[in-house]
């Protein structure tokens, strides 16, 4: 489902009329219309587009934002994932959900607004209490709802 809906995103940026009224920006920098077409699908992380363009967030902004944004909140995050390379050496638990797959962008979406809590368990509690058997450790976040706009 997610891939043909950022199919479908690609292909209402690409509309040759709606590409030369709006602008583009990939992590906030403005682009060209052809350098925002030679992003894969699977470098994506989220695309929205409004009356000022059409704004695309890659994997690698997101996962940076929320990693620097946990560790501020948590040394113990800071020392168990001290590199952005170390992400996924980690399971991520948000609001009781175990993340599996494409969950960068809602990791990222993790701020003062919204942020509650973030605790390590370890290999044990996550096996006992989420199924995780496979990661050492487990990274619980705690948010509050979002308020529609």
């Amino acid at each position: 489902m997610k891939i043909f809906i950022i199919s479908a995103a690609f292909a209402v940026i690409s509309a040759a009329g709606f590409a030369q009224t709006k602008s583009t920006y990939v992590d906030g920098v403005k682009v060209t219309q052809q350098e925002a077409d030679k992003l894969k699908m699977e470098d994506v992380a989220s695309m929205q587009i409004d009356k000022d363009g059409n704004h695309i967030t890659t994997r690698t902004a997101a996962c940076n934002a929320y990693w620097t944004y946990f560790k501020s909140k948590s040394t113990q995050y800071a020392s168990l994932v001290p590199t952005i390379q170390e992400l996924y050496k980690v399971q991520y638990i948000i609001n009781g959900t175990v993340l599996t797959t494409n969950f960068d962008n809602t990791l990222a979406g993790v701020n003062d607004n919204n942020f509650i809590s973030i605790a390590i368990v370890d290999n044990t509690t996550l096996s006992k209490n989420y199924g995780v058997a496979d990661k050492p450790y487990g990274v619980i976040i705690k948010t509050r709802p979002t308020q529609a706009k």
